[in-house]
């Protein structure tokens, strides 16, 4: 095909809008893209060195998600420690009191003479029974104030029990007195010897802090017997295992009493089997002002085989409180013989009998009595919050109940006796109750010196133990040992290795977790002495790892940044400058095409000659 010819003046129009045509193409490309340089054609230099400044900063970009991971992983290892830290003052707060409450011992003895000699010695603390000792007739103990009685079973945690044995024939207030702040523990009092006159065999009086702990108290009673334990204006609490076993020969004044209480407040934490064989018996004996509070699943089994008898026994304004899903048995053989008995000197100084929290107490009379007698009026039996109360009754002259029982909070009561039936069948009831009185009280398990102390004490061990478990993130935990590795540039060449600890309760040396003296409590505070500074060490170091990965978590970041700016400023257009381009040349496109019109203008002129 030939080509058109044009003349010199269009064809020079004709490229110089064509050159404004490319322009305009790239003005608007950088327009679009707001890069000065797309593609290695616009700029190989720029091109280039913007990409690698690009990669580089997307490289540093991916690393410093790792670090950011890296940071979360060291502050939960950190805030662990804070939280274990806190852990271990509470522990050391547990050991120090148990520590103020420990007595050191005075000494060990094995004979009546090595006995007395500590005891008139004075110190304060324990006095160990390492074998049995028989004291001489008519010779009494009484211990100061501080001193506490102890077998041996009660430091080496076996529970067995070490036998005091008492011989008097005289007329004698007590066989043992305990002044305050002192422990009875461990032993077999009695061992079925005949005592006669002593009004109390063990007495407390005007005592403050009294622990009877894990005792089995055996004696056979000839005239004028009070009781086995008899505490006046004195804060007593039982523990473990308690056992008492009396007979009587003859009692002209008194009956024996297992616990006579007078204007003293009594906790039993613990279980309790009383047996007595003897008229004018009483199991507990709670009178004026006193208070009994049996707690914490204890159990209390008593069987009181003489005539006229008591299981409870409250006079004027004594308070029986029953929590805790304690379960309290109560079998009477003979005459008169009541399960509970409340009496209200001139109907003015009542009696409370509460039994709360999913507790349980089950009465039994065999004989011609009440389950429950009152003396006088105003005596109340509150049963609430899930407790229960069975009471039967085989008296044919009996009733189940004289004082009227107040219910609420889903507490049940059930009552079988002649004059009337108050809860499920008769049958039921009575298999159950038989059930329930035939079910063995299990043992209680064995106390040691302070026993509750170092129980709290080692739960917060265990719950300290767990926490360092839980510390991990993402799978990494720092205080079980394992390490982490942080990468802080994209060639590898700079990283932080992160090293992990052991923070376990074994690692830090708390190995000391059974408290049988003073000296192990001493052991376990210098132990969690020594484990704080372990655990401020380790919070000390994770604290620098933790800033440097924060700093160089921060330069990165602004790294990236300058990176980012740099390619920028190779590729990036100014759109200022871009627009005002684009105007120019729309304005130049118009000129040079109003040009190449005026150019062929002189050839549209020779269509006129035609």
């Amino acid at each position: 095909m030939d080509k058109v010819s044009l003349t010199a003046s269009m064809r020079s129009n004709l490229l110089s809008l064509q050159n404004i045509s490319r322009q305009v193409d790239a003005t608007q490309n950088r327009l679009s893209t707001g890069k000065k340089v797309n593609s290695a054609i616009d700029n190989p230099s720029s091109y280039y060195t913007a990409r690698s400044l690009s990669n580089r900063a997307s490289d540093l970009d991916a690393l410093l998600d790792s670090m950011g991971q890296a940071v979360s992983t060291i502050k939960a290892a950190t805030t662990a420690l804070e939280t274990a830290a806190d852990f271990l003052e509470q522990a050391s707060a547990v050991a120090t009191q148990a520590l103020e409450s420990t007595q050191s011992i005075v000494a060990h003895v094995s004979t009546e003479d090595e006995l007395l000699a500590a005891i008139n010695s004075g110190k304060q603390g324990l006095i160990v029974l390492d074998n049995d000792i028989s004291i001489s007739t008519n010779q009494t103990i009484e211990l100061k104030d501080g001193q506490s009685l102890v077998g041996i079973g009660y430091l080496d945690g076996s529970g067995n029990k070490t036998k005091l044995v008492f011989d008097i024939v005289d007329t004698k207030d007590f066989a043992l007195k305990i002044g305050s702040n002192s422990i009875l523990a461990n032993l077999e009092i009695g061992d079925g010897t005949s005592i006669s006159n002593v009004n109390d065999f063990i007495f407390a009086s005007n005592a403050d802090n009294l622990v009877f702990q894990d005792l089995k108290i055996n004696w056979r009673v000839d005239v004028n017997a009070r009781a086995s334990i008899f505490t006046e204006n004195s804060n007593v609490k039982f523990l473990g295992s308690i056992e008492t076993d009396v007979s009587i020969v003859s009692a002209a004044n008194y009956g024996a009493r297992f616990l006579k209480v007078h204007d003293s407040i009594v906790t039993v934490d613990g279980n309790l089997k009383i047996t007595t064989d003897g008229d004018s018996c009483h199991g507990l004996d709670i009178e004026k002002g006193s208070i009994l509070s049996i707690i914490n699943k204890s159990q209390i089994h008593m069987e009181m085989k003489g005539n006229n008898s008591k299981g409870f026994m409250a006079w004027d304004n004594g308070t029986i409180n029953v929590y805790d899903e304690a379960v309290i048995n109560i079998k009477t053989f003979n005459h008169s013989s009541n399960g509970i008995y409340l009496s209200a000197s001139s109907g003015t100084r009542p009696n409370q009998f509460n039994i709360q929290g999913d507790s349980k107490i089950n009465v039994w009379t065999t004989g011609d009595a009440n389950g429950i007698q009152k003396n006088g009026e105003g005596n109340t039996v509150d049963v609430s919050n899930n407790a229960q109360l069975n009471i039967l009754v085989e008296g044919t002259a009996a009733v189940g109940t004289q004082i009227p029982i107040t219910t609420k909070d889903n507490a049940q009561v059930n009552i079988v006796a002649p004059d009337g039936i108050s809860g499920p069948a008769t049958d039921d009831l009575v298999n159950k109750i038989s059930n329930d009185w035939n079910a063995q009280i299990p043992e209680a398990e064995t106390s040691k010196q302070n026993n509750s102390s170092v129980k709290q004490y080692a739960s917060i061990i265990s719950q300290y133990d767990s926490l360092i478990k839980d510390s991990s993130y993402k799978g990494v935990n720092l205080l079980q040992e394992q390490d982490l590795k942080v990468t802080f540039n994209e060639s590898r060449s700079a990283w932080l290795d992160v090293k992990g600890k052991d923070a376990s309760s074994a690692a830090l040396g708390l190995t000391t977790t059974e408290w049988n003296s003073k000296e192990d409590i001493e052991k376990s505070i210098e132990e969690l002495t020594a484990a704080m500074n372990q655990i401020r060490s380790m919070s000390a170091e994770l604290g620098s790892y933790y800033n440097i990965v924060l700093n160089r978590q921060d330069f990165t970041e602004n790294l990236i940044n300058v990176l980012e700016e740099g390619a920028d400023k190779l590729t990036l257009a100014d759109m200022n400058e871009e627009s005002a381009n684009m105007l120019a040349l729309q304005t130049r496109q118009q000129l040079a095409t109003n040009s190449l019109s005026l150019a062929s203008q002189a050839a549209q002129s020779i269509l006129r000659l035609f």
